[in-house]
């Protein structure tokens, strides 16, 4: 007879090769999890939004949120001229695209519909495509009412309820009530518990909770029509990975200006929380060439969504996602970000002074780094759940996009 205590047999600790099974408590990240269909549902609607604007001939504002960001959201808005732009009808719809895992509909979507004085949330909703968009759009730019068919399909949708689909019904609870929960308690009592997680893991990238320690940026006067070229030679020398955990790629970020938003492009390096942005702008014959080395505090923490009796498994289940949370700082944390900062400064100067030869430019460039404050990253490690990542809100200055 096996003992109580012994492992499952089917969870051998040494594989059949002689290695040792990995039973870490870290969260498995996904390629191909909820996360990446959020984005790919986000950037769907916004293409469908931007399209549905300009169809009508009108160039609204169009915007989206950012990697990671939870939850995800596109937002479309406009003020349309009345009597000159002096008098505006004004339309806004704000669309956030959330994950439900292991639910029947596994991406579900609010909606916040505003013009004039008139205001409705929309909640729940799922299925939301490009002909949904199209009603959308038009009421925001005043060309339409209310959605008609938009608040139909709500209706629909109402009645039909997003109900978690791995799990089964615990029928021995359901029979005897109170009662049947006893029993459960007497029995994982007596036995080894049974309980097992369902959980399908964690995004690729972290969420971003971004605090700033040292930068540097330059003004080179005479290589504006150099950008192109500095921008080329950088990323050359990111496409093999110089640093094991390395990571590079370009992003291209919008943020609200004086009128109306600007869309730029960055090249974004990362060290495991070590983040650096580099920018490089041709501003007609100026040459800004910078860098920003941030600290990421952002992690995905667990939460339960429901529990019962899992349909493949037949045991106790308890069903659990990622939610943003919080990660508090250690010391090894600075040192990667010392690391990638130097290596990529020293990269940029070398590539700076070297291009600055070819065109014969003669200049003094301050390439001093402009330090942080040690002092305040240190205290974003003070905290008694060191490494647990619970979610918290922090008053430091920081960045999310």
């Amino acid at each position: 007879m096996a003992r109580d205590d012994a492992p499952p047999r089917d969870l051998p600790l040494v594989r059949s090769d002689g290695a040792l099974r990995n039973v870490q408590p870290v969260l498995e990240r996904g390629g191909d999890s909820v996360w990446v269909r959020v984005e790919e549902a986000r950037d769907a609607l916004w293409r469908s939004f931007r399209q549905a604007c300009v169809e009508e001939g009108f160039d609204a504002l169009v915007i989206k949120s950012a990697p990671f960001e939870q939850p995800a959201w596109v937002k479309v808005e406009c003020w349309v001229p009345k009597n000159g732009r002096a008098v505006t009808a004004r339309g806004s719809a704000l669309v956030k695209i959330l994950a439900r895992e292991f639910h029947r509909h596994e991406i579900v979507y609010t909606a916040d519909l505003r013009r004039g004085g008139w205001s409705k949330a929309y909640k729940e909703l799922h299925g939301l495509r490009e002909e949904h968009c199209k009603e959308i759009a038009r009421f925001v730019l005043g060309l339409a009412g209310v959605p008609l068919r938009f608040r139909a399909l709500r209706w629909r949708w109402w009645k039909r309820r997003n109900k978690v689909i791995v799990l089964r019904r615990d029928w021995i609870v359901n029979i005897l009530g109170p009662l049947g929960l006893l029993w459960n308690l007497i029995r994982n009592h007596v036995r080894q518990p049974r309980t097992v997680v369902l959980s399908s893991g964690k995004p690729e990238a972290e969420p971003r909770v971004l605090h700033l320690v040292d930068s540097w940026q330059t003004v080179i006067s005479g290589l504006g029509e150099g950008a192109p070229l500095l921008r080329e030679r950088l990323l050359g020398l990111l496409e093999e990975p110089p640093i094991d955990g390395f990571e590079s790629r370009v992003e291209n970020i919008w943020y609200w200006g004086l009128d109306g938003t600007v869309e730029r492009e960055q090249i974004v390096m990362t060290l495991r929380r070590a983040w650096v942005f580099c920018q490089i702008y041709q501003y007609d014959e100026e040459l800004y060439v910078g860098w920003e080395a941030y600290l990421n505090t952002g992690q995905w923490v667990e939460k339960s969504v429901a529990t019962g009796i899992g349909k493949e498994t037949r045991q106790p289940t308890e069903v659990k996602t990622v939610e943003k949370g919080e990660q508090p700082l250690n010391e090894y944390d600075l040192v990667d970000l010392n690391c990638l900062s130097e290596w990529t400064h020293a990269r940029l100067v070398r590539l700076v002074q070297r291009l600055m030869e070819e065109r014969n430019i003669q200049q003094d460039i301050d390439f001093k780094v402009i330090r942080g404050d040690r002092s305040r990253v240190e205290a974003l490690g003070t905290d008694g759940n060191r490494g647990r990542g619970r979610p918290r809100v922090r008053g430091a200055l920081a960045r999310t996009g």
